[in-house]
């Protein structure tokens, strides 16, 4: 993982791995004023959430599905 922005920006990606397989992942309010993490899918016309920041187990697993699914391409 690379943080991009302190706090607001990841970068995902398998150990190793290319480029091309990384996700950047975004930590902002929605609609609501609820942090939540983001793909970085359709942004910024469609953000896509994740899920809530408070739910850390959900957004690990969640990521780590759409990263590793990248890998074995």
């Amino acid at each position: 993982m690379t943080v991009i922005e302190p706090s607001t920006r990841l970068k995902v990606h398998v150990p190793y791995g290319s480029e091309h397989l990384n996700e950047v992942i975004t930590l902002r309010p929605d609609p609501g004023e609820v942090l939540t993490w983001y793909w970085s899918w359709d942004e910024p016309a469609h953000p896509a959430p994740i899920c809530p920041a408070h739910d850390v187990a959900t957004a690990v697993r969640l990521i780590r599905h759409v990263v590793a699914a990248g890998a074995t391409r």
